[in-house]
């Protein structure tokens, strides 16, 4: 093992000695400049004096001429600036309104068993819903029981039977 760290450091301490020191104070210096050229090419000067690009030709700075928002063509969308994030300010009764649209109980007239052993949800109103993920959720058996249906962000459907925490994806085949 000692051998071994030995090795390793005696291949490691002249790849150190190939390391070129600039001293902390001319870095800060040029840092300190506020001109961006000015300050391009005391940088440029350090990297000069170590031997790192003293064969290349110093590059020019790029003038930029600054936007003018004013000048700017105004927006072709279809929504005013008055209306723009409007949706956010909506009090929260209306926000909790949505979710109740989103969300409805229905009466379980009977379950059955698909060929994959998915459970279909027959609702007294008429729709079939069919479970899409493979979880076991308890539910009565032989007789009628309520479900509370959720839609989610994405669009997906949830079943949870009434008394249970236990919430299933579905998918509504009827």
């Amino acid at each position: 093992m000692r051998t071994l760290l030995f090795v390793l450091a005696t291949l490691f301490i002249p790849l150190t000695a190939l390391a070129q020191v600039v001293p902390q104070s001319s870095l800060t210096k040029c840092a300190s400049i506020a001109d961006a050229s000015e300050r391009l090419h005391c940088f440029d000067e350090l990297t000069q004096q170590n031997g790192d690009v003293s064969d290349q030709q110093p590059i020019e700075p790029i003038p930029i001429e600054p936007i003018n928002v004013t000048d700017s063509e105004p927006s072709t969308s279809s929504t005013s600036v008055e209306e723009f994030g409007a949706e956010q300010l909506r009090s929260r009764s209306d926000q909790s309104r949505d979710a109740e649209e989103t969300r409805i109980t229905a009466i379980v007239t009977h379950v059955s068993k698909g060929v994959r052993g998915n459970l279909y949800f027959h609702l007294e109103n008429g729709q079939v819903w069919r479970q899409i993920e493979a979880r076991y959720v308890p539910y009565p058996r032989n007789q009628r029981f309520n479900i509370e249906l959720t839609q989610g962000m994405m669009g997906d459907y949830r079943v949870r039977v009434e008394g249970n925490g236990r919430m299933i994806r579905v998918r509504r085949v009827e």
